[in-house]
C-alpha cells in the first residue's frame, strides 16, 4: 500500500561538485536551484503552541498538510573523501565560518545537467559520516527519492555513496536474512509494525508530538498519524541474547510478536 503518491517530473542521476571542483563530473553552465531543507517540524510545533487546544487528529491533519508541501528532512551523509574536500575548501577561505555551499550535477535521462545549491552541510558527530546534509523528501525507496525543486517533485537515483539511516526487517529464526529495509529520515525508535510486515511506525524525535508518529511504507512513502490509531499494544522487547557484530556494535534487535506472528528489526541506535 502506498500513503502518498507524488507527480514524477524527472528522473535524474547525483553528483556531487564543490563550487568550481567537480568530483563526479562537469560543471552545468547554468545558474544552481536552492534546495532547503524542510521547516515541517518547527511550523508543526508552531502550530501547536498557537493552538492550545488542538486536538490529536487536528495536528496529524496539520502535520500531513505540511508533509505534502514541504517534505519531511531526510539525513544524507557522505563518505570521508567528499567531507575532507568541504574541510579543505573550509579551510581556504578567508572567512572559516562561512558555510561552503555544495552543489550537485542532476543529470536527466535525456543527458542534460541540471545544478542545484544542497541544503547547508553539516558536521555532527551524532550522524553516520563526517558530515551531512538534510534533505527535504516526499518519498524514499533507498534506490531512489523525490525531493522538491522549485515547486515541483522531482526523482532522483540515489548515490552509492551516500549513507542514510534504515530500520531492517529481518528474519525471526537466523537475524540475518533480509526480509525488507524502510529508509528512516532520522534515527529513532520503531514503535510497531504491520502484521503483514510492510508498514513501519517511527517514533518521532520531538517529545512534544509524542502523540503522533510516522508511517512509512514497503515502497518508501510516508504520513503522520496519531498514535491513538493504532494499535501500539504490543511489547517490543529488545533481544540482549545475539552475539554482536564487533563491525557494527551499537546494533539494536527488537521483537514484536503477536500470537504466532513473530517479527524482528534491526536498527542502529548510535554511530558513536
Amino acid at each position: 500500500m502506498k500513503i502518498l503518491t507524488y507527480k514524477i517530473i524527472l528522473i535524474i542521476s547525483l553528483f556531487l561538485i564543490f563550487s568550481n571542483f567537480s568530483i563526479f563530473g562537469q560543471n552545468a553552465k547554468i545558474n544552481p536551484l536552492q534546495v532547503k531543507s524542510s521547516t515541517l517540524f518547527e511550523d508543526l510545533l508552531n502550530f501547536k503552541s498557537e493552538n492550545s487546544k488542538v486536538t490529536n487528529e487536528n495536528l496529524v491533519e496539520q502535520a500531513n498538510i505540511l508533509l505534502r508541501q514541504k517534505g519531511l528532512n531526510f539525513v544524507f551523509a557522505f563518505d570521508q573523501n567528499i567531507c575532507q574536500k568541504v574541510l579543505e575548501l573550509q579551510e581556504k577561505q578567508k572567512d572559516k565560518l562561512k558555510p561552503i555551499k555544495l552543489s550537485a550535477t542532476l543529470k536527466s535521462v535525456d543527458g542534460e545537467g541540471t545544478k542545484i545549491i544542497l541544503p547547508e552541510i553539516s558536521f555532527d558527530k551524532s550522524e553516520c559520516g563526517r558530515c551531512f546534509v538534510q534533505m527535504p523528501l516526499f518519498e524514499f525507496s533507498g534506490k531512489e527519492f523525490v525531493t522538491s525543486i522549485q515547486s515541483s517533485n522531482i526523482k532522483f537515483y540515489t548515490p552509492a555513496d551516500y549513507l542514510f539511516n534504515e530500520v531492517i526487517l529481518v528474519d525471526a529464526k537466523n537475524f540475518s536474512s533480509i526480509i525488507h529495509k524502510w529508509q528512516v529520515p532520522f534515527r529513532s525508535n520503531p514503535i510497531g509494525i504491520s502484521d503483514d510486515g510492510k508498514l513501519l511506525y517511527l517514533e518521532l524525535p520531538d517529545k512534544e508530538l509524542n502523540n503522533l508518529c510516522l508511517i512509512i511504507d514497503e515502497e518508501g512513502g510516508f504520513q503522520f498519524y496519531a498514535k491513538s490509531e493504532l494499535d501500539l499494544s504490543i511489547k517490543s522487547p529488545v533481544l540482549k541474547d545475539i552475539p554482536k557484530d564487533l563491525t557494527a556494535p551499537n546494533t539494536t534487535f527488537i521483537k514484536f510478536t503477536k500470537e504466532k506472528n513473530i517479527q524482528v528489526l534491526k536498527y542502529n541506535t548510535s554511530c558513536q
